[in-house]
């Protein structure tokens, strides 16, 4: 993005629509593994579960690698140099939030042996999804403070 044309309400729309965009397919996910509590998942869940995982991932990846190769961030740290840091700190999250994600997609491979192990599943999806939202708020404040603006509109 350049930054020299960029206006407030234009970051805001980027932002917005990438945060949709994640929610959409965390609440989808998060429907998935949603069942009774005994109830295991068909075959049929499971092959939906590792696909959108699947897509889950390319979408991190994606938005990681425009991070990384200058998108909202870099344009941010350019107007506010002072967060620099903050910002390579959220990118080198980025590995371990696509291997937490992969090893996801690997465990809905097959069937689940037991409710227990449903059940962790469900645990580990529901760590991923706090993780992943706790990254996409840093990143949004940190786009903020290096915008100047305090993100209310997000919020609407």
């Amino acid at each position: 993005m350049n930054t020299n044309t960029m206006n407030v309400e234009t970051v805001l729309s980027h932002l917005s629509a990438e945060q949709r965009h994640l929610h959409c397919r965390l609440q989808k996910l998060q429907q998935l593994f949603t069942t009774d509590d005994e109830e295991l998942p068909t075959t049929e869940r499971l092959t939906s579960l590792h696909h959108e995982l699947e897509e889950l991932r390319q979408q991190l990846h994606e938005l990681y690698q425009q991070e990384e190769e200058g998108g909202l961030l870099e344009d941010a740290t350019a107007q506010r140099p002072t967060i620099g840091p903050h910002v390579m700190a959220l990118n080198h999250e980025h590995p371990e939030l696509l291997a937490e994600t992969e090893r996801l997609m690997i465990y809905c491979q097959g069937t689940p042996g037991s409710t227990e192990f449903w059940h962790v599943l469900g645990d580990q999806y529901r760590t991923l999804k706090r993780k992943l939202c706790d990254h996409e708020l840093q990143s949004a404040r940190l786009v903020q403070a290096g915008f100047n603006f305090d993100g209310r509109d997000l919020l609407d």
